[in-house]
């Protein structure tokens, strides 16, 4: 994992009601996030280690999967995270959750897949044992390789760490 490339590739979304973590898909020049970290805005702040504060537009909403997606900022150019293709998830797998958490600047937790297949509200998710304190929301979840393989979404009632896959 090339920790300055995923470093760039992680953002801090804010806006005047909350603070989460996104992250730029390179291939689709997009930022990912969380709906409920931008909901009700048109517009929120990022703030990145390859590019200056800026408002960006908030392009797409999806309630349902938790998903947002925004313009990525002026002058964020080769920062950005891969999706990894396929399937190639195993249990125990070493995963790592990247995020901007109360606020701070960019930090990881290290974790293990400890569940494949859970579903929840008809949603498909992964539980994992990365440590995710407030704003990691909105923030990838990567493999060894630094691919992304998930993105953090929420606790879940057996207070274990929760991936969207």
């Amino acid at each position: 994992m090339n920790p300055i490339q995923l470093k760039n590739g992680i953002v801090q979304v804010a806006t005047p009601y909350s603070t989460g973590t996104g992250f730029i898909l390179e291939s689709e020049q997009l930022i990912v996030t969380s709906e409920h970290i931008v909901r009700d805005n048109r517009e929120v702040v990022v703030y990145g280690a390859s590019f200056r504060q800026q408002v960006v537009e908030v392009l797409y909403l999806d309630e349902k999967y938790d998903l947002a997606f925004l313009a990525v900022p002026v002058g964020c150019d080769n920062a950005g995270l891969e999706m990894q293709a396929g399937n190639l998830l195993q249990l125990q797998q070493k995963i790592y959750s990247a995020g901007h958490p109360y606020g701070a600047n960019y930090t990881v937790k290290e974790g293990e897949l400890t569940n494949l297949s859970d579903i929840n509200y008809g949603i498909s998710f992964f539980r994992h044992t990365a440590l995710l304190p407030t704003g990691y929301s909105g923030g990838p979840l990567i493999n060894e390789a630094g691919k992304i393989i998930g993105i953090n979404t929420f606790l879940n009632q057996r207070n274990s760490y929760t991936g969207f896959t």
